[in-house]
């Protein structure tokens, strides 16, 4: 995973390089463990972050309470994702990397393989997701407002269902925004459901 802080998606919001950067760190270890090469759209990804900033700042100003001064993890992820859902890849195609230290994905050969031929079927939607969920993952680790600690309840039905609704075109970032809640959704330390 990409090095990772609190202040990290703020640093992504204002700047395009630190982001690209860091996206495509993560891209190249995925097209690494599964043995591809990928060859990107020109522009797309900052097309992508200039969608996700504007979503940002219209989501703050039009539909966030007036005295709220930053969104959630969750709504800014479900922004970019929403952004980042998009032919972004050119071409990707089979190679093989000559290194010493290989990179590695723990799971048995089959769902390896089934793995490997969703990223290759439908790399951008695989891609973003990915991205978008160990971000999440990150912020719901780390958080201590929370009387039980953070376990995924992601299925592999409910990545392909999520995984496919990206792929049909019509994304609204209020639906990823609500499906990504439901999916995170736990009692903080008084009881309430965040």
């Amino acid at each position: 995973m990409i090095p990772f802080n609190s202040d990290t998606l703020e640093v992504w919001l204002s700047d395009y390089e630190a982001f690209n950067y860091d996206f495509k760190r993560f891209c190249f270890l995925q097209f690494r463990a599964f043995s591809v090469r990928a060859k990107f759209v020109p522009n797309m990804l900052r097309e992508a972050h200039t969608e996700w900033v504007r979503q940002r700042d219209s989501w703050l100003a039009v539909e966030a309470h007036p005295e709220t001064e930053e969104l959630s993890h969750i709504k800014v992820v479900s922004l970019l994702l929403t952004s980042l859902n998009r032919y972004f890849i050119e071409s990707l195609y089979e190679h093989e990397y000559n290194e010493d230290e290989k990179v590695h994905i723990d799971l048995p050969s089959r769902e390896y393989q089934s793995a490997r031929e969703d990223l290759i079927a439908v790399p951008e939607a695989i891609l973003a997701f990915d991205f978008c969920l160990n971000i999440i993952y990150w912020y719901e680790f780390n958080r201590v407002d929370r009387s039980a600690p953070f376990e995924s309840r992601l299925t592999a039905d409910m990545r392909h269902d999520i995984i496919t609704y990206l792929v049909n075109g019509g994304v609204d970032p209020k639906a990823v925004y609500l499906i990504l809640k439901a999916l995170f959704n736990r009692a903080n330390e008084g009881g309430a459901a965040n």
